[in-house]
């Protein structure tokens, strides 16, 4: 929403503002980062506020308290030290990068290149057989927490758009631990928003999306074999095939309450 210089100023004054009504450090976020205002960079523009504490209006200096700023991006970290003054922004920050759309191994490892090498395939040739390549068997043979992140990530979009969601087919689960997102948790969200209308709260596996009627979703997923062809799961509505699904509602404060 900041499309001038004097934006961002105001957005600083509003965090100046707070920080002298509250008493508590306050937790700044920011998106785009990597973004533009007015031909500037406003990683550039930001280099004096998170590491001076300050920034001038209309002449004059202002101090900020120390708070804890969150910066998000479009692009990844290696993008972003080849931008004008990304490395002094990259330097500047004392807390971890954390690369969303990257998928972490067990021992902790990260593994981008597989997911990288098949986006860049499927984008040359969107009919491209993914089941013979290397880099999917790569990412067929990994294991990481990056596959459970899947699975509550995909309940929690499925109550998103389609709850209250009580029951979920283990296949369908099994589905979001197995599959590929091509640019992370968007490609998930975009995959559950073309699910076919689940009923009465129950997500079977007739619920799951085609490939062959949703072509875009080629761009965004890569589901395991049994999922692209005929031999796909069918709808199991035995008590021991259906998860149970509780979501909890965020609790809800009193006034003056911490």
């Amino acid at each position: 929403q900041m499309t001038t210089t004097k934006d961002l100023v105001d957005c600083l004054d509003t965090v100046y503002s707070i920080q002298n009504t509250v008493r508590k450090k306050i937790l700044v976020f920011m998106d785009e980062v990597n973004s533009e205002i007015e031909g500037h960079l406003a990683m550039g523009l930001l280099l004096s506020p998170i590491w001076d504490g300050s920034f001038i209006r209309d002449g004059k200096t202002y101090r900020l308290s120390p708070a804890v700023w969150v910066f998000a991006s479009t692009e990844p970290i290696t993008n972003l030290v080849k931008l004008n003054k990304g490395p002094d922004f990259v330097s500047r920050l004392n807390g971890p990068i954390i690369e969303l759309d990257r998928l972490a191994t067990e021992a902790g490892d990260i593994l981008s290149k597989p997911v990288e090498s098949l986006r860049q395939k499927l984008g040359e040739n969107p009919d491209f057989s993914v089941d013979q390549d290397n880099d999917y068997r790569t990412f067929r043979a990994m294991s990481g927490v990056f596959r459970t992140d899947q699975v509550y990530m995909g309940v929690s979009l499925l109550n998103d758009l389609w709850g209250p969601i009580v029951k979920v087919q283990e296949d369908v689960l099994q589905l979001f631990h197995d599959m590929l997102l091509m640019n992370g948790i968007r490609s998930l969200e975009f995959f559950i928003s073309k699910f076919e209308n689940p009923q009465q709260g129950l997500v079977l596996a007739s619920n799951v999306p085609s490939m062959e009627k949703f072509q875009e979703l080629k761009r965004h997923v890569i589901l395991p074999p049994h999922w692209r062809g005929k031999k796909r799961p069918l709808d199991q509505l035995q008590d021991d095939k259906l998860v149970e699904i509780h979501i909890e509602a965020p609790p809800v404060y009193a006034a003056g309450e911490d």
